[in-house]
């Protein structure tokens, strides 16, 4: 049986992802807070978890690794071998450090749920439920970015998030 998740529920960005935040001096500003468009705008304005936008946060930091792979071996497919490890590296700490700056920042504010494995749970199950909504966006819309969707939508299966 499913037990119930406490957590705030807000109005969210709805499609944060790494093209929509830029580095402004020393600081990040957010930018399209239309949100999803392929979503009604009663959908868009619905209140849910945070959350949503950390896992999508997340996807686009393994988007831009997968991308960053497939850019550099392009033309030496042989650097492959090489370059996952650090790039696998690059993903893990990227993620740890994002999410401890964002649990740091929201502590106090009562958006996470308070038992830590629902959290993991909460946060795994809208990383998958993005991964998917991205897929079905690049078989839509960007074709050659599939390959990247596909490699996120099935890390899903095989990792975990330590969230904290």
């Amino acid at each position: 049986t499913a037990e119930p998740v406490n957590g705030l529920r807000t109005r969210i960005h709805g499609n944060l992802h790494l093209a929509k935040i830029l580095l402004v001096a020393d600081d990040f500003l957010l930018t399209g807070f239309e949100g999803d468009m392929t979503l009604p705008l009663a959908e868009r304005r619905q209140k849910e978890s945070p959350l949503h936008d950390v896992a999508s946060v997340l996807i686009s930091f393994r988007y831009a690794r997968t991308v960053a792979l497939e850019h550099a071996i392009v033309h030496r497919p042989e650097l492959r071998e090489r370059l996952e490890p650090d790039l696998g590296q690059w993903l893990t700490l990227t993620t740890r450090a994002f999410l401890q700056g964002y649990r740091r920042s929201v502590i106090e504010a009562g958006v996470l749920p308070s038992d830590e494995a629902a959290a993991q749970r909460l946060l795994k199950l809208f990383m998958v439920i993005r991964s998917v909504h991205a897929l079905r966006g690049e078989l839509e819309r960007r074709p050659e970015m599939v390959s990247a969707a596909i490699d996120t939508l099935l890390e899903q299966t095989r990792s975990s998030i330590e969230y904290g």
